[in-house]
């Protein structure tokens, strides 16, 4: 009879031990569903991070060439602003120092 009753003293102990076991490992298991849960929500927030990452870097790209645009013709409007106010009549300045050869010139 007491081998009996060690017995089931004994699967007592490991019904005990068991449940210690499985509430241990219930506790673990929320916390893991807990970490993918805020996986899940940074993951979406990071998601919507890089959308706006996408539309800020079209904006920008478009914003870069239109200031390249502006700048290429600030330039030209530069360049032709130098070529007709400096160039083209320092050009007329040294050709009317320099003697225009005649056909009178030619002929003596």
């Amino acid at each position: 009879m007491k081998r009996i009753e060690r017995s089931i003293e004994e699967l007592l102990y490991t019904f005990q031990d068991m449940q210690t076991m499985l509430a241990t490992q219930n506790e673990t298991l929320i916390t893991i569903e807990n970490q993918i849960d805020q996986a899940e929500d940074a993951v979406q927030q990071a998601s919507n991070e890089m959308v706006k990452a996408v539309e800020i870097r079209k904006k920008s790209r478009k914003l870069l060439w239109i200031i390249t645009i502006i700048v290429v013709i600030l330039l030209l409007l530069l360049g032709i602003y130098i070529y007709a106010n400096v160039i083209k009549p320092a050009k007329d300045t040294v050709e009317s120092f320099v003697p225009k050869s005649d056909n009178n010139n030619n002929n003596n």
